[in-house]
């Protein structure tokens, strides 16, 4: 049975709670726990506690995560690395670091980066730098000078150190592009990325950017990407995007599996295709156009040439395939049927 003990230190008594037994008939303590002085027992029993002199709140465990991850695979060191230093503010690599990450988490203007970066962990981990340091100002002036061929090497020093670190499968790559509106005035004659063109959102009255993103299937990393004009017809740039892929990703395609790239029906041209059929390292899959294959049209759902996949992801889908010329060269097409579990058809596919 537990019971209350008190010591005394100087002038001040404390209390203990304990309890012992008997060990070869021979009395011991078991356990001891501290309990303070009387006063502190009390407040205890009647709900009262120190209020504390202040407190700091601030944003934990998503900064950490990425921080976590930034050093993992040295990400400061490798941007530093490929940047050079102003003499004015931090290091380029910590600059654009703590973009990435705001921009990751909770997008702000740079004139708001340290009201952002003040609130986080981040501040904690870095407590050299200081509102100043850390001023939009400070930051255009570090990073407006950066090279494209410095960005290029940046880049690719990080995506190697990442796949290597990660052990990133690369056997299945999806890419596909988009666009997207600017406000950048007509008047503009600097910029000559943002051009007008047919707008997915709609919006033809503004200049647009087309940007391409390559992303494995598995771990959806993002590997490649590529900014372009936004008057650029799809087919035509990819025509150029694959092939600055190929130079990049050559020396990681295995030898015996290779790399799938799977695009849109977008990106077709005999070009593209060639580029493929005299790389042995890549493969590709695309989708074509109904109107171009009108012979498949009337293959009722329920022929039997469809097959039932084994796969038990895909239990709901039925497919057969069939040789085709397209741009004058044989490939295969797979004709898809989408079911639900009523046995209703949901949509096909090419």
């Amino acid at each position: 049975m537990a019971y209350l003990t008190k010591k005394i230190s100087g002038n001040n008594i404390y209390y203990y709670a304990e309890e012992s037994h008997r060990v070869n008939g021979v009395r011991r303590r078991k356990w001891q726990k501290y309990l303070g002085p009387l006063f502190k027992i009390i407040e205890a029993i009647d709900g009262v506690r120190e209020k504390p002199n202040y407190a700091e709140i601030f944003h934990l465990g998503t900064p950490s995560a990425y921080l976590n991850t930034v050093e993992r695979i040295n990400l400061v060191n490798s941007l530093n690395n490929s940047f050079h230093k102003r003499k004015q503010g931090l290091r380029i690599g910590f600059y654009l670091t703590i973009a990435a990450i705001n921009r990751a988490i909770c997008p702000v203007s740079k004139t708001s980066l340290w009201e952002w970066f003040k609130d986080t962990i981040l501040l904690r981990a870095f407590p050299n730098v200081d509102k100043n340091s850390l001023s939009s100002q400070l930051f255009w002036d570090n990073t407006k000078k950066i090279s494209y061929n410095a960005i290029q090497n940046a880049w690719k020093q990080i995506v190697d150190k990442t796949i290597a670190h990660e052990n990133i499968d690369l056997s299945n790559v999806s890419c596909d592009g988009t666009n997207f509106y600017t406000f950048i005035s007509s008047f503009n004659m600097r910029c000559s990325i943002a051009k007008r063109g047919k707008n997915k959102q709609g919006r033809r009255d503004k200049k647009q950017v087309s940007f391409a993103l390559f992303c494995t299937r598995k771990d959806h990393f993002p590997l490649y990407f590529d900014v372009y004009e936004g008057n650029k017809h799809d087919s035509k740039e990819f025509e150029k995007i694959i092939e600055k892929f190929f130079k990049n990703f050559n020396d990681k395609c295995n030898s015996n599996k290779g790399i799938t790239i799977v695009f849109d029906k977008g990106n077709n041209s005999k070009d593209n295709f060639e580029k493929f059929i005299n790389n042995p390292n890549y493969h590709f899959v695309g989708s074509v156009k109904v109107d171009d294959h009108k012979e498949l049209g009337p293959v009722l759902n329920n022929d039997k040439r469809f097959i039932k996949l084994s796969n038990p992801k895909l239990e709901d889908v039925k497919a057969f395939r069939v040789k085709k010329i397209i741009y004058g060269i044989e490939m295969t097409i797979i004709e898809i049927t989408f079911w639900d579990p009523d046995g209703q058809l949901l949509r096909s596919a090419s």
